[in-house]
């Protein structure tokens, strides 16, 4: 007999949900300069371009990576991204 009513309360549980869920980040999520680090030493503007095929458009720098500010605006500006901080840690 349970096994007859499993399909009914499987039915009833999924026949709640809702038709469209609320994604649960609504921002896409952003990348931290520290996690290409090396790469970005080495080409800036083509690490920039492997970032952003992965859909990452929102950058966090620690670094300028031997480039003034205003290149790296540039940089990201070309490609449709966005640097939402910066922080420079000197010991």
């Amino acid at each position: 007999m349970a096994s007859r009513l499993l399909p009914l309360f499987a039915t009833l549980a999924l026949s709640s949900l809702p038709l469209t869920a609320e994604p649960l980040f609504p921002q896409a999520p952003g990348m931290v300069s520290y996690t290409y680090r090396d790469q970005l030493k080495q080409d800036l503007t083509g690490t920039l371009d492997t970032i952003r095929a992965l859909g990452i458009t929102d950058m966090e720098f620690s670094n300028l990576f031997g480039k003034t500010a205003a290149e790296i605006r540039g940089a990201l500006d070309t490609r449709g991204m966005v640097c939402s901080s910066f922080v420079s840690v000197q010991l």
